[in-house]
């Protein structure tokens, strides 16, 4: 009997050793898929730009081998500028494609990667994107704020009305980074310097102003009184405009969106606020499964004296297919749609025989990216009626006329399996999305 105590003993220990090496092994493993901006500096370290140690941790995180791996930010404000950020070619939809582009956290060829800004807020300086995910599959992105503390754009708080003498007084805000020339107002940041000429007329109560969609901002002149304090002359709104009314400045230049979602799969954006993005909140293209749970593009709060958010629409997906899903967000103050799904036209230009065609992007925000793939099912549209012309046909080769590949491309030769209408747009046809919004 004290032979088998003695050998069950043994045995529980032996076995409550393999389980404390398994959890240690467990704890170390999570430890190791953990990356922290500790990991990539020193404690002594003051960061004013954290675009290059972004960049450390990314290259940590793709050495993991598509690993499961976590990025993880302690709760800060963390500042971000174009120098020291990664600096890519990229052609985004409905975006202007001026080439190349800055960006802060650019996953490329990645795989189940987390990143957890731990309630931040991220704080972009000049032109650049927040995040690109590029051909990423699993990727979460949660927990974070974007913001800019120097908009592109600025905003007018009209103070005093003189419809008489066709003048008002207007205090610019935010303040500062603006300066008069010959009449007109400059306004300027760490990289770029414009002249605004349209406006986005909002009521006291933050909401659009009612019947003043897009507006002129082309007064005769503009006269600073002093700091921030503008008088302006001769502009159409004088007459229109009460005390308290707010004016978003801006161009309809659209460079640079918050996050970018292209050629991915299974992405989720988790809790993550948009303040403010050069162009879009999130443009997804490509791109298949997206699920937004908890994704704003929102003023920051009651008190924020911003009136304004994004300079085009607040989400925008452009031929993406899957299941696309917005629940639990809030979208305002944004130049645009809340929500925009679509795909892409491609207009003929030369019919080469009866089964090939030439075709080319026409939208000057909407080429260079992947059009269509062999075996992708199309649709022939009329250019006159958006009629549907006849049936389905399917693409038997593609490839681009104006570039050695689509990258960046605006015109292709597509060769189809059947004999081809007269006089007709294509639209790829087999890529479909269902879209879900809650709450």
């Amino acid at each position: 009997m004290k032979t088998y105590i003695m050998k069950l003993k043994n045995k529980i220990r032996g076995s409550f050793l393999v389980l404390v090496l398994l959890v240690i092994g467990c704890q170390k493993s999570k430890v190791e898929n953990q990356i922290t901006v500790a990991d990539v500096t020193q404690k002594s370290d003051t960061v004013k730009n954290f675009s290059p140690i972004i960049q450390k941790m990314i290259g940590l995180a793709k050495a993991k081998n598509n690993q499961s791996v976590s990025l993880l930010l302690d709760k800060q404000d963390y500042y971000f500028h174009p120098e020291g950020a990664f600096v890519e070619e990229l052609y985004i939809s409905n975006h202007d494609q001026d080439n190349p582009k800055k960006v802060a956290f650019f996953l490329e060829n990645m795989e189940n990667v987390t990143i957890d800004g731990g309630g931040s807020t991220l704080i972009f300086r000049g032109t650049m994107i927040p995040f690109v995910l590029k051909n990423c599959k699993n990727v979460t992105l949660k927990n974070f704020v974007i913001d800019s503390d120097e908009p592109h754009l600025r905003q007018l708080r009209i103070d005093q009305v003189n419809v008489a003498k066709n003048t008002c007084i207007a205090e610019i805000q935010p303040n500062g980074k603006y300066r008069i020339e010959d009449g007109k107002l400059v306004i300027f940041g760490e990289d770029y310097q414009k002249v605004p000429n349209v406006a986005m007329a909002f009521s006291e109560d933050k909401r659009l102003a009612y019947n003043r969609p897009d507006v002129a901002f082309n007064p005769l002149k503009v006269t600073e009184l002093k700091s921030n304090i503008l008088k302006i002359e001769g502009w159409e709104q004088i007459s229109k405009t009460t005390q308290g009314e707010r004016f978003a400045l801006r161009t309809y230049a659209r460079p640079t969106p918050g996050i970018v979602i292209d050629h991915c799969k299974n992405t989720v954006v988790e809790q993550v606020k948009v303040h403010y993005a050069n162009g879009m909140g999130l443009l997804a293209q490509l791109s298949e499964n997206i699920h937004l749970n908890g994704f704003s593009v929102c003023l920051r709060d009651d008190k924020d004296p911003r009136y304004f958010t994004t300079q085009a629409d607040a989400t925008h997906f452009s031929g993406c297919k899957g299941i696309i899903r917005s629940e639990n967000g809030l979208y305002e103050g944004m130049a645009d749609d809340a929500i925009n799904v679509h795909g892409t036209y491609l207009k003929v230009f030369e019919r080469v025989n009866n089964q090939t065609l030439k075709a080319k992007y026409m939208h000057h925000q909407a080429w260079g990216f992947l059009w269509g793939k062999v075996g992708d099912t199309i649709q022939f549209v009329s250019s006159e009626t958006m009629e549907i012309i006849g049936k389905t046909n399917t693409i038997k080769s593609i490839k681009a006329i104006d570039k050695p590949s689509e990258f960046g491309a605006k015109e292709f030769e597509i060769e189809f399996d059947a004999d081809l209408h007269e006089d007709i747009k294509i639209e790829k046809f087999g890529w479909y999305r269902k879209f879900n919004l809650d709450s």
